[in-house]
């Protein structure tokens, strides 16, 4: 089987509510815990990459909540990379330093080669990335996620490359922006 890689948005956070909200790194509301705690997803991860702020930390406790678990029973790892390329990193509150467009389209490439690259080692088959919106833009084609959605995506065949002109090709709806999703390609799943 090909495997899939499932990217999901955090839940609800304070920064999606409130404006001016006074938090560094927004926590998510009792909306947004109540929302992943109560989420049923159609597959069993066997491996779960978090970016490392607390929204996106909260949203994989809940919805796996066997990550609680020592030793836990799938790897999980916080990765740096899946962090988000806007809000409080735009304003140079966050921890992080701001990036240009040309830097979160090269962290994009470099997080699908490295899933890929663990994919192959580990023979995953359902890979979980919790993350933001934003950086889903730079990731994969698409429409804007909802709080808490995930979608399914699979590894762009080279035949697929070939026969669906600009498949590598594409507008960001967080942006507006055409980008350049490859070379590593992730696909819907069909």
């Amino acid at each position: 089987m090909a495997p899939l890689i499932h990217i999901l948005r955090h839940g609800e956070a304070h920064h999606n509510t409130h404006a001016n909200h006074p938090y560094r790194d927004p926590p998510l509301t009792k909306a947004g815990h109540y929302t992943t705690k109560h989420k049923h997803l159609p597959f069993d991860p066997d491996l779960i990459l978090i970016s490392p702020l607390t929204r996106t930390i909260q949203t994989a406790l809940n919805m796996f909540p066997f990550l609680s678990s020592q030793p836990s029973p799938v790897p999980a790892h916080i990765w740096p990379s899946l962090r988000e390329t806007h809000t409080t990193m735009r304003r140079g509150v966050g921890e992080y330093e701001e990036e240009s467009e040309g830097e979160a389209v090269a962290r994009a490439e470099r997080v699908r080669r490295r899933v890929m690259e663990l994919v192959e080692e580990g023979g995953y088959e359902n890979v979980v990335l919790v993350t933001h919106s934003g950086f889903k833009g730079y990731l994969v084609k698409g429409r804007r996620f909802g709080l808490a959605e995930v979608r399914t995506y699979r590894v762009a065949s080279q035949e697929a490359e070939e026969e669906e002109e600009g498949v590598r090709w594409g507008v960001d709806f967080e942006t507006g922006v055409e980008r350049d999703y490859g070379p590593t390609v992730w696909v819907g799943k069909r």
